[in-house]
């Protein structure tokens, strides 16, 4: 009998416990005591995001003062974070493949080249045209097509330099990035490393027993400090492998289109090598001479 009802033990508690707390709840509270008139203080409360832009300290005065190292760090730190995100928007604009490589401007010296084997003077039209062309295609183009009368050796040597050349000249200005991304933590933690003496300073002026409120400006300077720091350099990074990945494999796109497009001036073999030609049959020997 006492295992059949057990297992509703625990149900019958739990709504003894609901029915005692709701008695509980509908008691009405003693009444306070009047308080006496006070005048209405106006309570302070800071917003989230003055936390992470605004750093304060109290002065003798009592009143809130600007922590002047801490606010000039975390401002620099926001401009560098402004700084970088242009950039990264600029250097996404400049590495895409219709800019890298113009279709209008391919398919032009594309057209000229075709038609250069039948009249010569398109040769030169197409390198006008590439010269004119500021763009890497154009670069690598006319870096090929103004060593063709030199032979298509000299031609390859060149645009495999002119190659290098640029996309070394492509690259160079993301280093911006890459020096910000380094730096970037490395300001954070000096911020980091300030804001902890500042504090230490305070609980010793005070003898131990500093003020919470005073330690708390020190330790928010470091916080904040490090915050910025890793907002300024994880997207600088990233933004840095991204772009340098997308470039090269652009440039490579690019080095093999203009690779087939001097293709045509490429030699023909007319004559068969010397090394796999069949070897000359040997020549019938002489009879001996009889003896007289």
């Amino acid at each position: 009998m006492f295992k059949r009802f057990s297992k509703f033990l625990p149900v019958a508690f739990c709504m003894l416990l609901s029915v005692s707390t709701f008695a509980q709840a509908g008691e009405a509270p003693p009444a306070a005591p009047p308080a006496a008139a006070t005048p209405a203080v106006a309570e302070e409360r800071p917003s989230v995001l003055s936390a992470f832009f605004v750093i304060k300290e109290k002065g003798e005065d009592g009143k809130q003062h600007f922590e002047t190292f801490g606010c000039t760090l975390i401002w620099f730190l926001m401009v560098c974070s402004f700084v970088c995100t242009s950039l990264m928007l600029m250097f996404f604009l400049k590495a895409r493949l219709q800019v890298v490589m113009p279709p209008e401007n391919r398919d032009a010296i594309k057209q000229l080249l075709e038609q250069g084997k039948t009249d010569p003077r398109k040769y030169k039209e197409a390198l006008e045209l590439a010269e004119a062309d500021p763009s890497y295609f154009g670069r690598l183009t006319y870096a090929a097509l103004k060593d063709a009368p030199h032979g298509f050796s000299v031609m390859e040597r060149s645009l495999e330099e002119a190659a290098a050349a640029q996309l070394a000249r492509k690259i160079r200005p993301y280093e911006v990035l890459n020096i910000v991304g380094n730096v970037g933590p490395m300001l954070g933690l000096f911020g980091t490393v300030q804001g902890m003496i500042m504090s230490f300073f305070k609980l010793v002026s005070g003898g131990g027993n500093a003020d919470p409120k005073e330690l708390a400006a020190g330790i928010s300077t470091a916080l904040v400090a490090t915050f910025w720091g890793m907002v300024v350099a994880i997207p600088a990074l990233i933004a840095y492998a991204v772009l340098r990945n997308l470039t090269e494999h652009n440039c490579a796109e690019v080095l093999l289109e203009v690779d087939g497009l001097i293709s045509q001036f490429r030699p023909s073999k007319k004559k068969a090598d010397p090394a796999a030609a069949p070897a000359p049959a040997p020549a019938p020997a002489r009879p001996a001479s009889r003896p007289e």
